[in-house]
């Protein structure tokens, strides 16, 4: 299913492949266009739209920076991803891509 980047906003809940909560939107990163980035050995895009899903009570646990083209839809408050919890974990996604360092 197509969707519009534009519709992922801070505090939307992300939620992966198998409907298990991982946490919420924390920032939106627009970059490049969505899917024209490269990705490195470490699954990390180089460059593009980013989500910074914040994990944890609170927000307290670990950011993941998941790249757009692993969002498949959104519906409603909630931002869908095409991959399980387990494997978001295996990507590198807990560092912060050298893209996204100036733009805090």
């Amino acid at each position: 299913m197509e969707y519009q980047w534009s519709a992922v906003r801070k505090g939307m809940d992300v939620y992966d492949l198998n409907d298990d909560k991982m946490g919420s939107v924390g920032e939106v990163y627009a970059g490049t266009t969505v899917g024209t980035s490269t990705t490195s050995t470490t699954g990390v895009s180089a460059s593009g739209n980013y989500l910074k899903v914040d994990t944890g009570f609170l927000g307290l646990g670990k950011d993941y920076y998941v790249p757009a083209e692993y969002v498949s839809e959104v519906i409603d408050d909630k931002v869908m991803l095409n991959l399980t919890k387990d494997a978001a974990k295996t990507m590198g996604w807990d560092n912060k891509p050298a893209a996204l360092e100036d733009m805090d």
